[in-house]
C-alpha cells in the first residue's frame, strides 16, 4: 500500500508540473495556459463526474497527502484522505460517504453525508452522520478528455484532477467494500 500511495505522489506530481502549475488556479483565461488545450466545459452532464479524481501534494511539499473523490454510478461516493507524517511516517486516515445528486442546469453537486472514518494507522473510528452540502462544480478538460473539477463552496476550494479507473482500482484493492471502476 505504501508503495502504491508514494507511486500516486509521484504520478500526480508529474501531471501538476506537466500543468505548469494548473492545480494552483485552473484560470482558462490565464495567459500561460493559452494554446495548452486547456478548456472549461460550459456544460457538465452527470456522467462527466463518474469515477474517480485524486489530488496529492508535490514530493518538496513538507505534508505527504493524497485525496481521493469518488463518485460512483449508483450515487453514492466517496471523500478520502490520506495524510503521512513523513519524519513519523504515521498515517492519519479520513474519509467520508455520501449520497449525490448532479443539478445540470445550476452546475452543483448536492450530497449527504451519512459515514465519517477518522483516525491514525489502524485505530480508526466510524460515526454516522448527517451533513448535507453544496458545492458548485468546475471541470477542465485537456485537449477535449476530463482533466480536473473544481469543488467550490464557502468553506471551501477542491481541486481534482482525473484519476484513471485501473489506478483507482489498484488504490482501494485492499478495500472490499469500495465499488470498482469500470
Amino acid at each position: 500500500m505504501k508503495l502504491m500511495q508514494k507511486g500516486l505522489i509521484i504520478l500526480f506530481s508529474v501531471l501538476l508540473t506537466a500543468c505548469s502549475g494548473l492545480a494552483n488556479y485552473l484560470d482558462t483565461s490565464d495567459p500561460r495556459l493559452e494554446g495548452e488545450g486547456v478548456t472549461l466545459s460550459e456544460t457538465i452532464k452527470t456522467k462527466d463526474l463518474y469515477g474517480a479524481w485524486a489530488f496529492a501534494t508535490e514530493d518538496s511539499d513538507p505534508n505527504d497527502v493524497v485525496l481521493i473523490f469518488a463518485l460512483y454510478t449508483d450515487h453514492k461516493g466517496l471523500a478520502y484522505g490520506l495524510d503521512t507524517d513523513p519524519k513519523t511516517k504515521v498515517e492519519t486516515v479520513g474519509a467520508e460517504y455520501f449520497t449525490w445528486q448532479f443539478d445540470e442546469a445550476n452546475k452543483e453537486l448536492n450530497s449527504i453525508i451519512f459515514q465519517q472514518l477518522d483516525g491514525v494507522g489502524n485505530n480508526l473510528t466510524k460515526k454516522d452522520v448527517h451533513k448535507v452540502e453544496k458545492h458548485k462544480v468546475d471541470l477542465y478538460r485537456l485537449d477535449n478528455e476530463k482533466l480536473a473539477i473544481k469543488l467550490v463552496n464557502k468553506e471551501q476550494r477542491l481541486i481534482f484532477f482525473r484519476m484513471p479507473n485501473e489506478t483507482y482500482n489498484k488504490y482501494i484493492k485492499d478495500r472490499p467494500d469500495l465499488p470498482r471502476l469500470k
